[in-house]
């Protein structure tokens, strides 16, 4: 029974330590617009015509980002700036699978095209930059040729490892303790 309730003391300990894994993305950042790997609206897209993009966003009231679409050839082919806090004005921590592209300067076939989104800490481009994400696609085809910042894999901080290496710790030792207790017990209590 005592075990029972040591393992039961060891699994809400490692639950709780758990709940301090902060995933290295966007979601981490305020405010912050993440571009996500994820893109069915790419293909096609040399004519200009505007489309959406889906991106991961944790913003407030403040934040605002510049978009910036270039091509190697031609330069910049659009760049305006999102009033982000202005549209979610609650803030939004999510997918967001509708962030509109504009009309862009239109590009001759398979050319490479980079959108970069720089997301900043209060309206109208100003408190300083938080956070930038950049793609580049091929813009007949719509295949990502990079995208940076990639989403990074969920990881434990280091506050969390150390508190779960204790607790872990602190496990193997009640156990081998627990163990140790047993035994000589248990020599005494078996027949002959």
């Amino acid at each position: 029974m005592a075990l029972k309730r040591q393992k039961a003391r060891l699994r809400v300990l490692v639950c709780v330590a758990g709940t301090w894994a902060l995933p290295v993305l966007a979601a981490n950042i305020l405010p912050s617009i993440e571009i996500l790997p994820d893109q069915s609206n790419l293909a096609n897209t040399c004519t200009g015509n505007p489309f959406d993009l889906n991106v991961y966003v944790f913003s407030n009231a403040q934040t605002s980002a510049e978009v910036k679409l270039t091509a190697p050839s031609a330069g910049i082919l659009e760049q305006f700036t999102d009033p982000v806090g202005t549209n979610l004005t609650n803030g939004f921590n999510g997918v967001f699978p509708n962030y509109a592209i504009l009309a862009f300067t239109p590009v001759p076939p398979n050319t490479p095209v980079t959108i970069q989104i720089t997301t900043y800490r209060g309206s109208n481009l100003t408190g300083g930059s938080s956070y930038t994400s950049t793609l580049v696609y091929d813009c007949t085809t719509g295949r990502i040729l990079s995208l940076a910042p990639t989403p990074g894999i969920p990881t434990l901080g280091e506050a969390a490892l150390w508190t779960l290496s204790a607790l872990l710790s602190l496990a193997a030792w009640a156990t081998l303790r627990r163990r140790q207790s047993r035994r000589p017990h248990q020599a005494t209590q078996r027949p002959g």
